[in-house]
């Protein structure tokens, strides 16, 4: 995990030394020597990460270690975000106002303000990181002299012991009316608390024959101690190669399929799901049953966008009242009602640092609650609402308070399912670091923002199931970064037969999306459903979406509607030979 973590600190680092960047960093003195000093840093530290991810085990200042180099690897990260943030905006202003560089531009517009205002919010906030980053750099320092300590040694390659395999001589079709024993010992391997509760199983296994070994496994180390066990008689597992993740996602999630194309079709996302695991072998199995009912690249795709982030790092399962240790958690998930009574209590230590956090059940979230949430937990990455929708009830969220423009580094915001939710605020358009909006059978919702063109880095579009939009914003056409888009309403010719003999072309005028807005969406994946909205087909704007230049588009889905309208519309589309078209016969919703 924090060598992941390290790793994409890393990268982020690299992102914003470039040419471009570089000219943002000028403006704050000795800025771009602290960067380099930092990635240097962080790119010294990676080599021992390794090392110390094993032996944190038997060394707990090791541990102590790896949390401290985690901890300022997230403030290095949020730092980073609110650089890249600030970057974009001064690049708007660079596009609104002509072209100049970026440096020259910057200097004009502090000169500008500082001579009629006080102060410059941008310019501020630019000064406020470049603090940031110097104390982080001051943290690593030290975090890198102190690895010195641990003689962590440098790992090229990382190798996995062999394991020893383990057998059963027990039918266990023959045994009968030993599943509660079987249930209690499982229940105090997993983690009992009670020592009395050990002392019988203890004592059984006392009584083997000189010679004889016992071997117990279980993911608790106070488990092992509580059997008697030293630390020279524990044996750690390291995770799982991606390769053996692979081989255990793919066997759970192929099982009975005879396909082999469907198989080999599917894999490059399976294995990009398989690295998602990070060697655990319990995520490779339950992702693998989670795809074993789903046959297409684009649930696959679904899945692989569900498990973005640093989720790697273990999931705080039990209730955050349980212990101030969850409290602290980067990543929570909650489950229970009593959970969602905590969250809007604000009684959890430590949630402005929260990176993830997960809902699971039956329960509503107040708009109050989400306010308080988004207030504080300004650093989530993850806001996923709806984890679990195909197995049991999500969570409800009627309102989306304002406060959500305020989550910059939102990546991953879920919410599917959510019935009642009429509306989006125009906030939400403050996310430039969006990259997945699942809006999945919110029925009730009526518009989508009209400011959506400002979520640049969007990937990931689902409306399917939002039968409340009457159309969708002209701005979809301006996301060039979307790689799915499942479902839209494009309007293909104009209603009123006047209007359209005086301009050809009026329909693109409208703040509607039109079917010629799909021109600079090239990256555009898997299946689309266009719903087309209007008269007679305009063939000039069918003709600018350019299908034909959408390689890794694969189908095209219509309604099967008026058909004399659908061939206009595919014949003025031009669309190529490997694309698939399928026609909806359910015409009922748009």
């Amino acid at each position: 995990m924090a060598k992941a973590l390290v790793s994409a600190v890393i990268e982020l680092l690299a992102t914003i030394t470039d040419e471009k960047t570089r000219q943002l960093l000028k403006l704050v003195t000795g800025v771009d020597e602290e960067v380099e000093n930092l990635e240097s840093n962080f790119k010294a530290i990676r080599c021992v990460v390794e090392d110390a991810e094993e032996k944190q085990f038997t060394n707990k200042s090791v541990g102590h270690w790896l949390e401290s180099l985690k901890q300022v690897s997230y403030d290095m990260e949020d730092v980073l975000d609110e650089w890249k943030t600030t970057y974009h905006e001064f690049e708007t202003d660079l596009t609104n106002e002509g072209e100049e560089g970026i440096y020259v531009h910057i200097k004009k517009k502090v000169r500008l303000l500082f001579s009629r205002f006080p102060f410059s919010h941008q310019v501020v906030r630019l000064h406020s990181l470049a603090v940031k980053v110097k104390e982080i750099n001051e943290k690593l320092d030290h975090i890198a002299k102190e690895k010195e300590r641990y003689q962590l040694a440098t790992r090229t390659e990382m190798k996995q012991p062999r394991r020893l395999e383990s057998t059963s001589f027990v039918d266990v079709s023959k045994l009968h009316g030993r599943d509660a024993a079987k249930n209690r010992i499982v229940s105090m391997l997993f983690g009992g608390d009670h020592d009395e509760d050990w002392e019988p199983l203890r004592a059984t296994f006392q009584q083997g024959m000189p010679g004889t070994r016992i071997l117990v496994t279980t993911r608790k180390e106070p488990v092992a101690t509580a059997l008697g066990s030293s630390r020279s008689q524990m044996f750690h597992l390291n995770q799982l190669s991606d390769e053996v993740c692979w081989s255990i996602l793919s066997q759970m999630a192929f099982v009975g399929e005879d396909d082999d194309e469907l198989a080999k079709n599917l894999e490059d996302i399976g294995r990009e799901i398989a690295k998602k695991c990070k060697g655990l072998p319990l995520a490779a199995k339950t992702l693998g049953g989670l795809l074993r009912e789903k046959k297409t690249r684009n649930e696959w795709q679904s899945i692989l966008n569900m498990a973005v982030d640093d989720r790697s790092e273990k999931w705080r399962l039990d209730s955050p009242s349980s212990s101030s240790s969850t409290r602290r958690a980067h990543h929570l998930r909650l489950r229970m009602k009593e959970d969602y009574e905590i969250l809007s209590a604000d009684s959890i230590i430590g949630i402005e640092k929260l990176r993830s956090l997960v809902t699971i059940g039956g329960c509503e979230l107040s708009g109050e609650a989400l306010q308080k949430l988004f207030k504080r937990a300004k650093y989530l990455r993850l806001l996923d609402f709806a984890l679990l929708r195909y197995f049991r009830d999500s969570v409800e969220v009627k309102e989306i308070p304002n406060e959500i423009g305020k989550l910059i580094h939102l990546r991953y915001l879920n919410l599917s399912d959510s019935k009642n939710l009429s509306e989006l605020p125009e906030e939400i358009c403050e996310l430039k670091n969006l990259q997945y909006l699942s809006l999945y059978d919110c029925c009730g919702l009526e518009k989508l923002p009209d400011g959506i063109e400002k979520l640049i880095n969007l990937r990931y579009l689902h409306t399917w199931g939002c039968w409340g939009l009457k159309y969708y914003p002209k701005g979809i056409g301006r996301l060039t970064s979307l790689r799915e888009l499942d479902r839209v309403i494009a309007r293909v010719g104009d209603d009123s037969p006047f209007t359209f003999r005086v301009k050809r072309n009026v329909i693109n005028h409208s703040d509607e999306f039109s079917i010629g807005d799909l021109e600079n969406l090239d990256l555009l994946h898997g299946q689309l459903y266009i719903w087309p909205e209007g008269g007679s087909v305009n063939e000039e704007e069918a003709k600018r979406a350019k299908l034909h230049k959408k390689r890794h588009l694969a189908k095209l889905k219509l309604p099967l509607l008026d058909m004399y309208k659908i061939d206009q519309l595919i014949e003025a589309l031009n669309l190529p030979p490997s694309l698939g078209i399928l026609y909806d016969a359910d015409t009922t919703v748009r």
